[in-house]
């Protein structure tokens, strides 16, 4: 299948499985098992897209320039990267708060704690399934397939922004910034594990940061 078309699919898997989640609600509600719905669905929308994207998908250019990767560079990278993603964070939330007044706390990430105190099982999605899925759509489809059109630079730019307005809480220096990140550990590796991995473990420290700090 060409690289556009695989790219279009990905796009609009995506969007199904952001835009689904609002119409189970109106039909399901939260105690009658809305988030065990969605666990599953996250789950189902990962799997097609890892089918789609590691099976189907034709490399793109950063794929091609790295093709002898190490499986143990993937796994140091990706481990280096989720803890450098950490430092990241506090210092762009800390420039956001300086320089624009924005909260330091993220409203996307205190609902999220809330949804899986209340529905543990639920933590899944949100430490596995979302950050596999998020970076098969900004990283490898936004960022690489944009590259040859807009160079590096720019395609990382576009697909970190676009990252960081999906969050939809405001924190755009913040998101932009692991987006960024993540796309430089992309380029660099040129393995998509690489940064899945790392977003993994990153959302994993916020989790147990922030659970340890409601005690």
């Amino acid at each position: 299948m060409k690289a556009r078309n695989t790219t279009a699919l990905t796009l609009l898997l995506y969007l199904i499985l952001m835009i689904m989640p609002s119409f189970f609600l109106k039909f399901l509600p939260a105690k009658n098992g809305y988030f065990l719905v969605m666990t599953l669905w996250y789950l189902l929308g990962m799997l097609l897209l890892l089918w789609l994207n590691t099976k189907i998908a034709p490399n793109n250019v950063i794929e091609n320039a790295n093709p002898f990767t190490t499986k143990p560079k993937v796994i140091i990278w990706g481990l280096i990267g989720g803890v450098l993603a950490i430092f990241l964070q506090l210092g762009a939330s800390t420039l956001e708060r300086l320089l624009f007044h924005i909260p330091t706390a993220s409203q996307n990430t205190a609902t999220l704690l809330a949804t899986m105190t209340t529905y543990p099982y639920y933590v899944i999605s949100v430490l596995l399934f979302l950050p596999i899925i998020e970076e098969l759509v900004y990283r490898k489809t936004i960022f690489g397939r944009l590259v040859p059109f807009t160079g590096k630079i720019g395609a990382a730019i576009i697909s970190s922004l676009v990252f960081a307005f999906a969050h939809q809480d405001g924190h755009i220096l913040l998101y932009s910034t692991i987006g960024l990140f993540f796309c430089f550990l992309y380029n660099y590796t040129g393995r998509i594990w690489t940064t899945m991995l790392a977003h993994m473990l990153m959302n994993s420290l916020v989790f147990i940061f922030s659970v340890q700090s409601w005690h």
